[in-house]
């Protein structure tokens, strides 16, 4: 895949690199879908950061009590496989199966209305995997943050077609304090004297 081609397509998150296992080059892998076999089917998978993406074969992949070890061509060694950490998994969209009528990819749920009755409190930015639960991290109109277990007593409905989720008792979740941040401070004088003025703050931001 060419770099513009990587620009452009739609990746899904799988999973993120926890770091080495043993000393052979084999990887520990948090699977975002716990139920999944699909790092057992997969032939190669796209490791991404911030820099980008990279593509690696898979020759062996096998479950671990609550991960995934993988191990790939090129990593051969345990500095090798720790230096894969914090990487992210990812896949084109076009690599998966259609969900069933009754299932979704979290991918799926970036971007939709989060609505109570008549009020939308936000869209959701991303799906946060906890070891008890998946939240939906929904940012409001304010720019605060709450984060929304998906269990049956926070969320009754998610309409894809619709492009809303509804849930209940939003209000009574905890909301993370809004970040503000600081305008860039000016360049100091060539002798040393920074220059009057004060620092003004940025209005709410979000992560």
């Amino acid at each position: 895949m060419r770099k513009s081609e990587a620009e452009t397509t739609s990746w899904v998150p799988i999973g993120a690199c926890l770091g080495p296992f043993g000393l052979e080059g084999w990887i520990r892998v948090h699977p975002f879908n716990p139920e999944s076999t699909l790092f057992a089917e997969l032939e190669k998978v796209w490791l991404r950061n911030a820099a980008g993406e990279r593509l690696l074969e898979i020759e062996d992949a096998k479950t671990h009590a609550s991960v995934w070890l993988l191990r790939l061509r090129g990593v051969g060694d345990r500095d090798e496989a720790l230096a894969l950490k914090g990487y992210e998994l990812v896949v084109p969209r076009e690599w998966l199966p259609p969900p069933s009528e009754d299932e979704f990819y979290h991918h799926d749920l970036i971007g939709l209305k989060v609505r109570e009755g008549d009020r939308e409190w936000g869209r959701i930015r991303r799906v946060l995997c906890y070891p008890s639960a998946d939240c939906l991290e929904v940012e409001e109109p304010s720019g605060a943050i709450r984060e929304v277990p998906l269990v049956e007593d926070f969320v009754q409905a998610i309409d894809l077609k619709a492009g809303e989720v509804h849930v209940s008792a939003f209000d009574s979740l905890p909301q993370q304090a809004v970040k503000k941040k600081r305008a860039p401070r000016a360049p100091e004088k060539a002798d040393g004297a920074a220059p009057g003025g004060s620092s003004a703050k940025a209005g709410p931001s979000k992560r």
